[in-house]
């Protein structure tokens, strides 16, 4: 019955652009998707599939996550994915848990947009990130886990972007540049 139900989360995951992986208690894996597969070959340089055991860096972030769960109300804590960033992409990847399997959630993003035509306007290569973001629709908060940054740092980045493209609102903003990627 658990084996059908993985199968059906997994290919919904899969529907929607992410990849699963399940893990028994002892952090080996018990099920992987093809996604998962291709972006563990990407990132971690291993399919994740030979020895049923996770890359290095995802046990140490699985092994902080579940050191911090004991030492804190689980109600309270706000999970914040593990970040891998390659070239202009990176891998997010989120640990769910109960007391007898955990899965990891997996979704690819890119993260440098194009900065062609924010160049007559003097932006920063990371206000052009939050820009790209702000028009994604991300809030800051979204914005600040894609980039690794606080969303107070992502707030500083909009108000200098306000600044030099005159503008006063997101919305404002967003329509600036989707008017420059129409052409208009």
């Amino acid at each position: 019955m658990i084996r059908q139900e993985a199968q059906l989360l997994r290919q919904a995951l899969e529907k929607s652009g992410r990849g699963v992986v399940l893990l028994g208690r002892d952090e080996r894996i018990r099920l992987i998707s093809p996604r998962a597969q291709e972006w563990f070959a990407e990132y971690f340089e291993r399919p994740g599939r030979e020895d049923g055991r996770l890359p290095e860096p995802l046990r140490s972030f699985i092994q902080q996550e579940d050191a911090l769960l004991s030492s804190t109300n689980a109600a309270l804590l706000s999970r914040i994915p593990l970040r891998i960033q390659r070239d202009r992409k990176c891998l997010l990847i989120l640990h769910l848990c109960d007391t007898e399997r955990c899965l990891l959630v997996l979704e690819e993003r890119q993260t440098i947009p194009e900065l062609a035509p924010f160049k007559s306007y003097a932006l920063t290569k990371r206000e052009a990130e939050v820009l790209h973001w702000v028009v994604q629709g991300k809030t800051n908060t979204e914005i600040g886990v894609i980039l690794a940054v606080s969303p107070r740092t992502v707030q500083k980045h909009l108000e200098h972007i306000f600044n030099k493209l005159g503008v006063e609102t997101r919305a404002a903003v967003a329509t600036l540049a989707l008017d420059w990627r129409s052409g208009a």
